[in-house]
């Protein structure tokens, strides 16, 4: 059976996630913790963005998005996160 996407979600989401990262950069959305070398996806920071894509007002209404729904839109943020945070390192000469 086929699912539904809602798209217009996920387009809210990536918005709002180039704006944040306009804003403030990929460092936003990494956290560093003490004794490890690399940093890390902060999930708070995902689920805020995730969070501020379902209440942002539109003229298009949607209903709230389910478990799966939430699921696939924050690993769609992930990977722009990680895709972006891949080509500053390669531009860094990692």
């Amino acid at each position: 059976m086929a699912e539904v996407i809602q798209l217009a979600l996920h387009a809210r989401a990536r918005r709002i996630l180039m704006l944040l990262m306009r804003r403030h950069g990929i460092d936003f959305f990494l956290e560093q913790r003490p004794g490890e070398h690399f940093a890390r996806i902060d999930d708070q920071k995902v689920d805020l963005v995730l969070s501020l894509a379902g209440t942002s007002s539109s003229p298009v209404p949607f209903d709230a998005p389910d478990d799966t729904e939430e699921a696939r839109c924050r690993a769609m943020i992930r990977r722009i996160l990680i895709r972006r945070l891949a080509l500053d390192l390669v531009e860094a000469g990692y």
